[in-house]
């Protein structure tokens, strides 16, 4: 919500900026004040020189690349100020006049302007090396490389305060300082009614928060010096604003004797267990001499491994967390020494320093492969239509719908220097219906940068089921060598098997050949083709919505090359998808998962926007892309968890939850996409846990009682599957695990869709597709008494790039 807020007064900031000019006031210095920030503004362009008798700018201006920008800008002295510096994007932007062209500006106020680019001091957020550039020439905001040769016009705070306002800050100490992690108070105090303030923290020129009135409290994360802005906006549309300026310090540094007490683990002699490239992280509370605990205190130390003296600060109930630096292949033992700042031995008696072994395992991910291939058929009623391919377009429409799929799969889990490897084969079936009435079109619906246009409303469902026979190898690879040549073979055989094992009901004579040398194969070995794991599967899913969404590649080309707008209004836009997936093992293990994905949108209207610079073509361009100029909803409802339990053959049962927290996604191409997700994954094989949150879910008591004779219900209500979430997360019976899985996914998908509609309509579908995917570990820890703690975090390292192909 928050981000969405700050989308919405961005764009009322653009759409502002032609109607509420500043109005500036000459100071005959060479200055220009704008009477409504209070900010003041060199006169003339860097290079040239302000002439006294004439009031104008001698000379050429002189273009600098970003970095000599802000150099020269901060070492300006200008009118007996020498507190200049680069103005932030926002800032810069507010000088344009777009009733003005050749150039863009107040030529009054800003004579011998340069019809260019003018540097800013913001940098291009997901792009480092570029930054925002003004263009006074037509108007515009743009970014480009820092290297890059542009304009200069610096600018100082001027008055602390707007014309109607000031900036109160409650809070601070004698010398308007104020602690890292502190909350503090700011206030605009103006006799006008106000109705909305927008806050920049660090006049960075991007909107940090928004308030309906003139109170808001912030807590700064970095030390520093920070000047506080705050536009505001009163009930008569005259905009005030102020500024205030804030130094941020850390805790105060320990200088009593004290000792550190483990808290999780308990003890230092509990080992932490790393995978290689991980750090473990592990707690503590400091005591001073009489047993009290030092709050929001900061301290120096070393510790072994470490790149130099680190600091670490106490939290408000004296906790603080230690972390190792990243782990290699070798175990062995960290020890922290606490030190004063320059890394020299303390000026206080430390007992209790963190001493703890940390084993290093082996690191874990997994890749997978996947090839799916589907035919389907439609028939029904409809209107005039047509679909082609990637090309779609039609009006009124009902019809059934039927599909089979084959899907095959290779999973390979790694192990550092060893790997298991796993083939699946999978056989699918799919009836839906199809209800729509209205204008829908489009080409390459899928790819972001097609034009689109759906009016209407549609309605659609679908069943599904499932069968699957999985071949597992455990320990496949070792050392980096395949250890058994007859598996190599074996391996090869089973992906021609599961390629024509879900025909072989079609009882073709050719599937019947291969399938007799195949076994006469595996005989040669002594070995029978014999599937390690069996599953079955059932889906059900359904779309709704009423209302409209129309998206525009460089509409009119107004916007640049580049540009992309999409606009949908709904009346409400539903999503919906439950699974249920069953598998059994030749060793009797038996598991239940149920999935469920909704995503709905009640009353919702948004408005979005994307520009790329530089060559279009390259994926690494950089990209401005504003999700949410406009995103409001009567009522919002999305999520993707799942559950699993597992009964192994000793009855004992493993419980396991699944709960999406992420995803992006991005195209390429014209039939291929991008996938990052992150998963939150919680499991315990803990009795006392699994009972304890049978007792507060309907839906792990259901799955706890899991067997062959009493398989549970469909549970299609999300609100099972966060009812259980909030059990596990609550629970203080046990301690057990959760880890953050991070999976990256690339998807080719060609549907190749052809249907006419004139009254009947008859449709025919073939859909090829393939799936690569890596998933790989960022955090783990436990859960204790409903605390979440890491116990090492990942990135994604060399090793893991290297073997992400």
């Amino acid at each position: 919500m928050f981000k969405k807020t700050t989308m919405i007064t961005l764009f009322m900031i653009a759409l502002a900026v032609s109607s509420v000019q500043a109005a500036f006031q000459d100071n005959h210095d060479g200055t220009v004040t704008d009477t409504a920030s209070g900010l003041m503004w060199q006169k003339c362009s860097m290079g040239q020189t302000w002439n006294a008798a004439s009031n104008g700018c001698d000379g050429s201006a002189s273009a600098a690349n970003w970095q000599n920008a802000l150099w020269q800008s901060e070492n300006l002295s200008l009118a007996g100020h020498s507190d200049w510096r680069l103005p932030n994007r926002n800032e810069l932007q507010f000088l344009q006049d777009y009733s003005r062209y050749n150039p863009a500006i107040d030529t009054t106020s800003f004579p011998a302007t340069m019809s260019s680019f003018y540097w800013s001091s913001t940098t291009y957020a997901s792009y480092t090396g570029s930054a925002w550039v003004v263009d006074f020439d037509y108007g515009g905001v743009y970014g480009d490389g820092k290297s890059r040769s542009y304009y200069v016009r610096a600018v100082r705070a001027g008055q602390t305060g707007g014309s109607l306002g000031d900036l109160v800050i409650s809070g601070l100490n004698g010398d308007n300082e104020v602690i890292v992690g502190q909350d503090i108070a700011f206030s605009l105090s103006s006799d006008a009614q106000i109705i909305r303030c927008d806050w920049d923290f660090n006049n960075d020129g991007y909107i940090d928060d928004v308030s309906q009135d003139t109170t808001i409290t912030h807590t700064f994360t970095t030390e520093g010096d920070y000047v506080v802005r705050v536009a505001a906006v009163d009930s008569e549309g005259n905009n005030i604003v102020a500024f205030g300026t804030i130094r941020v310090i850390s805790s105060p540094e320990i200088t009593v004797d004290f000792s550190f007490q483990p808290w999780h683990p308990s003890s230092d002699s509990v080992v932490s267990r790393v995978m290689k490239g991980g750090k473990a992280v592990r707690y503590y509370r400091l005591l001073d001499s009489s047993g009290t605990p030092l709050v929001e205190k900061k301290f120096y130390y070393l510790i072994t491994g470490g790149a130099g003296v680190l600091s670490a600060q106490t939290d408000d109930q004296g906790f603080v967390a230690i972390s190792t630096p990243s782990v290699d292949d070798i175990s062995g033992i960290f020890q922290v020494t606490v030190t004063d700042s320059a890394g020299l031995t303390a000026p206080m008696n430390v007992t209790g320093s963190p001493s703890f072994y940390i084993s290093v395992d082996a690191r874990d991910f997994m890749e997978e492969y996947e090839m799916l291939l589907g035919v389907g058929g439609a028939i029904g009623l409809a209107g005039p239509g047509v679909e082609f391919g990637p090309v779609e377009f039609k009006t009124l429409k009902a019809a059934i719908h039927v599909g089979r799929n084959v899907a095959n799969k290779i999973s390979y889990a790694s192990h550092d220097d060893s790997a298991d490897f796993e083939v699946t084969s999978s056989l699918g079936s799919s009836l839906g219906l199809e209800l729509s009435a209205g204008l829908f079109g489009g080409a390459f619906k899928n790819v972001k940068m097609w034009p689109s246009l759906d009016v209407g409303w549609s309605l659609e469902g679908e069943i599904g089921s499932e069968f699957s026979s999985g071949y597992g190898y455990p320990n496949f690879v070792e050392n980096m060598q395949i250890i058994d040549e007859r598996k190599a073979l074996e391996v090869g055989i089973i992906l021609v098997e599961c390629a024509i094992n879900a025909r072989k009901q079609l009882d073709v004579g050719m599937d019947t050949l291969l399938s007799g040398l195949i076994d006469k194969y595996f005989s040669l070995f002594g070995t029978d083709l014999t599937a390690s794991k069996i599953g079955f599967g059932f889906s059900l899913a359904g779309e709704s919505s009423l209302g409209a969404e129309l998206g525009l590649q460089n509409p009119f080309g107004l916007s640049g090359v580049g540009s992309r707008w999409n606009l949908s209004w709904n009346a409400f836009d539903a999503e919906y998808l439950y699974e249920l997936k069953t598998i059994s093992d030749v060793a009797g293990t038996k598991s239940l998962q149920q999935n469920v994905t909704t995503d709905l949108d009640i009353g919702s209207f948004s408005l979005s926007f994307s520009q790329t610079f530089g060559d279009k073509r390259r994926k690494d361009s950089p990209k401005l892309q504003v999700s949410d100029l406009i995103d409001t909803a009567i009522l919002e409802l999305k999520g993707d968890e799942g559950v699993k339990i597992t009964q192994y053959p000793d009855t004992s049962q493993k419980l396991e939850f699944f709960h999406l927290t992420g995803r992006s996604s991005d195209s390429f191409l014209v039939v291929g996409s991008e996938i990052q997700e992150t998963y939150l994954h919680i499991s315990t094989d803990n009795s006392e846990v699994i009972d304890d949150v049978a007792l507060s879910s309907e839906l792990a008591m259901s799955l706890r009682n899991f067997t062959d004779d009493n398989l549970p219900g469909f549970e299609l209500s999300p609100d099972a599957y966060l009812e259980l979430l909030d059990s596990l997360l609550n629970t203080y019976s046990g301690e057990f695990d959760w880890e953050q899985w991070i999976t990256e996914r690339k998807v080719v998908s060609i549907p190749l869709d052809f249907a006419i509609d004139l009254g009947v309509s008859l449709g025919l579908g073939i859909e090829a597709e393939t799936v690569s995917s890596i998933s790989y570990i960022a955090k783990r820890g436990t859960i204790n008494e409903g605390v979440l703690f890491v116990t090492d975090s990942y990135e994604k390292d060399d090793f893991i790039s290297d073997n992400i192909k």
